[in-house]
């Protein structure tokens, strides 16, 4: 793979959680502990987020998808994401994806939260597919 072209794919997923990051604290300034667990390295979890509720003690566990299209509607998921997304027991511990439209442009930037994906998938709200 070229160098360059792997050096954009890095830097338009950092943007994409940069994006994100800014959003949660402008939104949850009081009340909440917000940790960017990439924010100085990849760390391969299954979520980029998390996002504690300090009175309720609620826990948001947040996985960025972002895109440089402003309607790409298929969102890529991990094995791990759904497996940990699948795993979540206690009743305040929830699995959300933030989807991130035209990342990198700031002007252009739209959100798309999908949230409850256990439950969602379960119900029939939401439908997984396979591409080949």
């Amino acid at each position: 793979m070229n160098i360059f072209i792997l050096l954009f794919f890095f830097d338009f997923l950092i943007l994409g959680e940069q994006w994100v990051n800014e959003y949660l604290r402008s939104k949850y300034s009081t009340n909440y502990e917000i940790t960017w667990l990439n924010e100085f390295v990849e760390q391969g979890r299954p979520y980029d987020f998390i996002l504690k509720n300090l009175e309720t003690q609620s826990t948001n566990y947040i996985e960025v998808k972002s895109t440089l299209s402003s309607y790409r509607q298929l969102i890529p998921i991990t094995y791990n994401e759904i497996q940990y997304c699948c795993s979540l027991e206690r009743m305040n511990e929830h699995f959300q994806i933030y989807r991130v439209y035209n990342t990198g442009q700031l002007n252009k930037v739209k959100l798309t939260i999908v949230e409850n994906l256990e439950e969602k998938l379960r119900k029939h709200q939401l439908e997984l597919f396979l591409l080949i």
